[in-house]
């Protein structure tokens, strides 16, 4: 193994072996951008006093930690790290990133009452800011929770992850429903 920057990113030696030949030495720098730059910038965006993921960044790349969190990206950091956790890359600290996130989408953005994703939450995560409901959350709600899930096969997330798939799916049929008669004019 091979140890990139701090020595905190270990990428696997051999897996050039598969390249055409002129291309196996692009593979170490291939992987060391999303290991050694990407992965480090989106792990250290977790919120660990509020929960989810601070996601609004100013210019300079520090986090603004007044920027609203919204279900489309709190969940794809849910979905990229429970599946970087499963690569041949993960570490424990991926797999509890996404556990946090996905925590912070049950929490925090679920609707218990009439199940589904709220659009958004306020900063601190301690109310909806938009109760509406939109498809395109809905569905990286989902692809968030089925990664999770095929990461964690934590038992009592599994239980949950029925349900949000089922509500999920139900809140889907339903607005396709009012679409076609004329709900959403």
């Amino acid at each position: 193994m091979r140890r990139f920057g701090s020595g905190s990113v270990a990428v696997k030696e051999g897996l050039s072996n598969g390249c055409r030949p002129g291309f196996s030495g692009f593979v170490p720098r291939l992987e060391r951008i999303p290991l050694a730059n990407i992965v480090p910038f989106w792990l250290a965006t977790l919120d660990h006093e509020r929960g989810g993921h601070l996601i609004g960044h100013d210019h300079g790349g520090r986090p603004r930690p007044e920027a609203n969190k919204e279900v489309a990206t709190q969940a794809r950091q849910v979905r990229l790290m429970a599946r970087l956790a499963r690569s041949e890359y993960g570490r424990p600290e991926h797999l509890e990133a996404a556990r946090r996130g996905c925590r912070f989408l049950r929490e925090r953005l679920w609707d218990a009452e009439y199940g589904g994703f709220f659009w958004d939450a306020v900063a601190s995560g301690r109310r909806p800011l938009r109760t509406g409901k939109h498809l395109y959350g809905q569905a990286f709600g989902l692809f968030a929770l089925a990664e999770y899930h095929r990461g964690s096969r934590a038992g009592a997330d599994k239980a949950h992850l029925w349900k949000a798939g089922y509500h999920n799916g139900r809140a889907m049929i339903e607005s396709l429903a009012g679409l076609k008669q004329g709900w959403f004019v």
